[in-house]
């Protein structure tokens, strides 16, 4: 995402309607705005950290792409691309164990699933018990 990007998603989500009120949000100059989209100047981190929460963004992963935009060679730009994917790999792991985890409960209150002491889950079918006359009959058809 790109500085713009987050102004406007920021005064969308914020439901502001001008880079002023954007800017009175902010706590900054109203030339500010117009330089951060002007890419004049880059936002510090502490106005980073607040457009990220006006926009509803991690502001770990807007710190990164922060930093990224700083960055003066393509090596250090590369770093923190990865640095950035590692925290978006990492969020995407932390949200699939959140809303697995009540699942996984609601299953086992039904009785359709079991649990480790560990963090794996064990999906397994219902099955009827088999009768010892079906186990008899059965073996009265399997040939000698």
């Amino acid at each position: 995402m790109q500085l713009a990007e987050y102004l406007d998603q920021a005064r969308r989500v914020a439901g502001l309607t001008s880079d002023h009120q954007l800017a009175r949000a902010l706590n900054i100059n109203s030339s500010g705005v117009c330089w951060y989209r002007s890419r004049r100047s880059l936002p510090s981190d502490d106005t980073m950290i607040k457009i990220a929460a006006l926009a509803g963004v991690d502001a770990r992963v807007a710190l990164l792409d922060l930093n990224v935009w700083r960055a003066g060679s393509p090596e250090t730009r590369a770093i923190y691309e990865d640095m950035k994917r590692g925290v978006a790999a990492a969020a995407v792991l932390l949200s699939m164990m959140l809303t697995a985890a009540p699942a996984a409960r609601a299953a086992e209150q039904v009785g359709h699933v079991s649990t480790s002491a560990g963090s794996e889950l064990y999906i397994m079918r219902e099955r009827r018990r088999r009768r010892a006359s079906d186990a008899r009959a059965e073996a009265r058809l399997i040939p000698r």
